[in-house]
């Protein structure tokens, strides 16, 4: 049984390495929100509360888990993810619904992402109210903006964030 186990692992290792490696280079745009590996504080501008987000690489190194306001109630999460040319994130949102969006690549300047919405699953109808967009804007490697765009009975409102990594 032992001997049994070390061959599955074996396999497993193998054909994980072999899975990563046909997989190729990731685009620019997931590498720079694989750099924002962390803690950050933020506040809802102009003059709002503050908020916090986590953000950890899992899957060896194929996804990127956001996590806001990490362990309240509250709590929402997004997994970013390449998907050839392109990254695709799905939001995890306190409305009970999970959008999907894609970015079709970073900035020329290689300050921004904008993802733009895909479609969404549990959504009780075409009004309930749903994330439709999210634009990552980067200062520097320790400040950043997010642009949430959320839509509501038709009708979009925007909500921006500026971040600032915590040491």
């Amino acid at each position: 049984m032992k001997r049994l186990m070390e061959s599955a692992l074996v396999c497993v290792l193998v054909l994980g390495g072999a899975m990563g490696a046909s997989a190729g280079n990731p685009p620019p745009a997931f590498e720079k929100l694989k750099a924002l590996a962390g803690d950050w504080e933020g506040k809802l501008l102009p003059d709002g509360p503050t908020a916090r987000v986590n953000y950890r690489v899992t899957s060896a190194g194929s996804v990127v888990v956001e996590t806001i306001m990490p362990g309240e109630p509250g709590e929402m999460m997004t997994l970013f993810h390449p998907d050839g040319e392109s990254v695709v994130a799905t939001h995890y949102c306190a409305a009970q619904n999970q959008p999907r969006m894609r970015a079709s690549g970073l900035s020329a300047d290689g300050k921004e992402i904008s993802f733009k919405f895909l479609d969404v699953t549990n959504l009780a109808s075409p009004e309930a109210s749903h994330m439709r967009e999210v634009t990552f804007q980067f200062q520097d490697a320790d400040h950043f903006t997010t642009t949430w765009t959320y839509r509501e009975n038709g009708k979009d409102s925007p909500t921006t964030f500026a971040y600032i990594r915590k040491k």
